[in-house]
């Protein structure tokens, strides 16, 4: 168990965070025998995960969609709800932002040295993407 005085996680199999809280908002997640996240569920809401080979294709929990896009260089950005959206990156590859269709940035990431998140825009599209640090 880790605290970082806002939220506590706990971890399994090494890198594999499976549970956090913040007191109030409580998260639990599951993964495959490959150790890829296959869902999130954050109270009675559970997001599914689909892949094809590595690449995470959709999010769905049952009523909204998370389509992701990907180029030469990786994931490009996804389609949410029939909006898309694109991923802003670094040198490294991590996602740092992502802008609408007209180029707004409509979420921003930071990271600490580790890659932990350091901030996040508060919004639904910046907490609903999962793609964030490439390490």
């Amino acid at each position: 168990m880790l605290s970082d005085g806002t939220w506590t996680y706990t971890w399994e199999q090494g890198r594999q965070l499976k549970t956090m809280t913040d007191g109030t908002t409580n998260l639990s997640f599951s993964y495959d025998e490959e150790g890829k996240r296959v869902s999130k569920t954050v109270g009675n809401t559970t997001w599914k995960y689909v892949y094809n080979g590595s690449n995470l294709v959709y999010m769905t929990d049952g009523t909204n969609y998370l389509y992701f896009h990907y180029d030469a260089t990786g994931a490009s950005g996804f389609t949410y709800n029939n909006t898309p959206y694109y991923y802003l990156k670094n040198a490294q590859g991590d996602v740092i932002g992502i802008a609408n269709s007209t180029g707004t940035v409509v979420t921003e990431y930071s990271y600490d040295a580790w890659g932990n998140p350091v901030t996040t825009t508060d919004n639904e599209i910046g907490q609903l993407n999962p793609i964030r640090y490439r390490g």
